[in-house]
Order: C-alpha cells, then sequence, then structure tokens
C-alpha cells in the first residue's frame, strides 16, 4: 500500500465502523392535538362554583384545582429517526393548581401507546400552563415497556403556543 493512500483508509476506517452502528440518541418531532376527553375529572373552584362545563368556575372564583382529568391525544407530522416510536395515542392523566386567571401547574401521568413497535411509553409530565389562552410548555419522561420499547427511556418537550388547537413536541429516545 502506498504511503500516499494510507491517511486515507485510516481516516476510513472509523467512519466505516461509526456507519455501522446503531444511533443512541433516536430523535422524532410532530403536532399534538386533543382527541377525546375521557373524564373531566374532579373540579374544585375555591370562592366560586363549577359551571358544568369541563373545567370551568363562576366569577369570583380565586383558585382552581382538577384532579384526574383524564383525556388522549393524538399526533401528527412525525418525523425522524424516532418516528414509528411515536405513532400512536396517548392516554393523559392531569392535575391541576390554577388561579383565578386560569394559570398555574399542572403534572400528571401518561401511557401512549406505541402499535409499530409492540409496546408502550409510560411516565411523568409536569409544566406551567395558561388555561385560558390554551398555552403551555411542559416536560415529560417515561419509560418503554413491552416489545422493542422495552428497556428504553423518552425525554419529551412540549409547546403549546396558544391561539390554536394543537402543539409541538419534541422526543428523544436514549438507547439501552
Amino acid at each position: 500500500m502506498s504511503y500516499r493512500i494510507l491517511p486515507f483508509v485510516l481516516l476510513l476506517t472509523p467512519a466505516v465502523a461509526l456507519a455501522q452502528q446503531p444511533p443512541k440518541i433516536l430523535v422524532a418531532t410532530g403536532k399534538e392535538m386533543l382527541v377525546e376527553l375521557l373524564n373531566p375529572g374532579t373540579l374544585l373552584c375555591v370562592g366560586g362554583q363549577p359551571t358544568g362545563r369541563p373545567a370551568q368556575c363562576s366569577p369570583g372564583t380565586r383558585r382552581i384545582f382538577i384532579w384526574n382529568w383524564v383525556s388522549v391525544q393524538g399526533y401528527q407530522d412525525i418525523v425522524g429517526t424516532a418516528a414509528a416510536m411515536f405513532r400512536g395515542r396517548n392516554t393523559i392523566v392531569m392535575h391541576c393548581n390554577l388561579d383565578e386567571n386560569y394559570y398555574g401547574h399542572c403534572w400528571g401521568t401518561f401511557e401512549w401507546a406505541a402499535p409499530e413497535m409492540g409496546g408502550r411509553w409510560e411516565g411523568v409530565w409536569s409544566g406551567p400552563w395558561d388555561m385560558a389562552a390554551n398555552c403551555t410548555s411542559y416536560r415529560a419522561t417515561g419509560y418503554g415497556s413491552g416489545g422493542q420499547l422495552e428497556g428504553l427511556q423518552v425525554e419529551k418537550e412540549s409547546a403549546w403556543p396558544g391561539g390554536t388547537q394543537s402543539g409541538t413536541f419534541v422526543v428523544k429516545v436514549l438507547a439501552k
């Protein structure tokens, strides 16, 4: 082998080895939206009364507490190396502690079915919420169970900018 070619061969060897390894971090992005409200949960309106509509209190309410709100989120336009892991429905359980303007903190759990992978994601989420403007930014962390998700971890960031019926999400899957 010529000494002129040797440096190029040495540079290509790690590149070939790296190309054969599966990625350790997978990423996907897409749009999320509320598909169905399964249960409006329990609503407490401190200083007021529930109006009969989900998460709405009468004037004069000073604090709003929501427990066990259960909804289903759906996803569209999912792209990225982890896209197949997130083409399914996500059941969300939500609890909120809000002020009289429907602003405060919400948190809960999720169970996100991943039919293409034969498993599901389960975890927790939390973030500030402006329910009146439909504006939020929250983080979620979960773990895969079943099928090809077994033992994987997911980190999710979601943002709903307000004025729309959908938000945007980014997920990062950490390999075993």
